[in-house]
């Protein structure tokens, strides 16, 4: 069962990594750095950024208890 859960953590890890990378390709494309919505974008992938380093902790302590 933890292989199962391991797999499922790192697939929503990859998922987020994935969305980080399109939010901040589109925030490089718009190039308005002080808009709202870059702003919203920004504090989204911030958001996104600290889920995955609570994800990857939560995986390592699969890992460790294997």
């Amino acid at each position: 069962m933890p292989a199962y859960w391991k797999q499922q953590l790192q697939h929503v890890i990859d998922t987020a990594q994935d969305r980080i990378q399109r939010l901040e390709a589109g925030e490089m494309l718009t190039g308005d750095f002080g808009s709202p919505a870059v702003d919203t974008t920004r504090q989204t992938i911030e958001a996104k950024r600290a889920m995955i380093v609570r994800l990857q902790r939560t995986l390592d302590r699969l890992d460790s208890a294997a």
